[in-house]
């Protein structure tokens, strides 16, 4: 590499030829950039130029060739397949990951609280999901002869997204219970104010709670302390740390939405209401559509948005970039249905809410 990079430097000019590193020019351009000016003392002088320009159109040259790398790696992105087995596995980690991490799910189950529907019944609940771009090499079949590999994309941030999204549709049902203000700023607080808001539901019930909001520094001191009849989440067989913080003399906390002020959301499934879930298309529980961006799809995209891969300064590169992208839809059908919203308890945090109304009263200075 040494012996290249100084006749490299020694024969350029500012007529350049195109050189060809067959895929290897960001690494041999790496290198290059990080020890140019330790060799520029081996480079013989020439009337016409110094070893200081010789290195700048080297660099240049060097550049040209990483360019032409890599619009070859696009084109063969855009030239393959999506691969069968890559789908398959990707498919199957979002299935994995969606039902085997829903707490709600089994926990409205477990309480006969649970409606399945076929794909054909009316009516029925909204699709809905998440909807993403993602590197088509990831799923590809790639062509042999690259020198770059491609790991195969995972399905569990689709899943868990899938997950976290029955929970938010949950906290959103019970937004329609009454709202009671009570102070949620410590471990102490919390666990006194479930044990209040379960005595009102009746201590018979079997009751879930939702903890939403910012509640990280409540949940460090939970964990980290001693509170009689709370096991945390890692404690647990069949925890589910993610999506749970925990038992409290029995009964699952489960981690809402990160946004707004706290909330503690208390209900008993048995008797609130019944998770719904109906099949998307066929007898699929969940619709996964992959579709490798197209021209044509490429420049409506461009049309839309023309900052689209800002990166890239041209409409062409623009196109070419974006068809080594695929776009990804993961969506489900659920939702909740209320029989008795007497059956929950809504619980803000009386001290959040009283600092956000002195921060909105107090005019702002930068």
């Amino acid at each position: 590499m040494t012996f290249f990079a100084v006749r490299l430097m020694e024969l350029s000019s500012d007529a350049m030829p195109v050189v060809d590193l067959h895929g290897t020019a960001n690494q041999v351009l790496s290198w290059f950039e990080s020890n140019a000016d330790r060799l520029l003392a081996f480079v013989s002088d020439q009337p016409d130029s110094t070893p200081e320009q010789r290195r700048e159109w080297a660099t240049g040259v060097l550049r040209a060739a990483v360019k032409r790398d890599e619009i070859a790696e696009d084109d063969r992105i855009i030239a393959s397949e999506l691969s069968p087995e890559r789908v398959a596995g990707f498919n199957s980690s979002v299935y994995a990951t969606a039902f085997a991490t829903s707490s709600v799910e089994r926990l409205f189950e477990d309480c006969g609280a649970f409606l399945y529907l076929t794909a054909y019944t009316d009516p029925s609940p909204e699709k809905r999901g998440f909807f993403d771009r993602a590197p088509k090499a990831f799923l590809a079949d790639m062509p042999s002869g690259g020198r770059i590999s491609y790991a195969c994309l995972e399905g569990d941030q689709f899943g868990r997204g899938l997950v976290n999204d029955i929970i938010a549709r949950l906290c959103e049902a019970l937004d329609e219970v009454p709202e009671m203000s009570v102070p949620l700023n410590s471990p102490e607080e919390l666990l006194s104010s479930f044990d209040d808001a379960k005595a009102e539901l009746g201590n018979s019930s079997e009751v879930v709670a939702v903890l939403a909001g910012d509640w990280m520094a409540i949940e460090v001191a939970l964990h980290t302390g001693e509170h009689d009849g709370f096991i945390p989440a890692w404690q647990l067989a069949d925890g589910n740390r993610e999506e749970e913080w925990g038992t409290y003399h029995g009964h699952t906390l489960l981690r809402g939405p990160r946004d707004g002020e706290r909330r503690l959301y208390l209900v008993d499934p048995g008797s609130w209401g019944c998770f719904v879930r109906a099949q998307c298309e066929g007898d699929q529980d969940l619709s996964i559509e992959i579709k490798p961006i197209s021209a044509h799809r490429a420049q409506e995209l461009l049309d839309g948005n023309p900052n689209h891969i800002p990166d890239e300064s041209d409409q062409e590169s623009k196109l070419r970039k974006l068809q080594t992208f695929m776009e990804l839809a993961v969506c489900h059908r659920i939702e909740f249905r209320v029989k008795a919203h007497s059956r929950a308890k809504r619980i803000v945090s009386e001290g959040e809410n009283a600092a956000s109304e002195v921060t909105e009263a107090q005019p702002t200075s930068r």
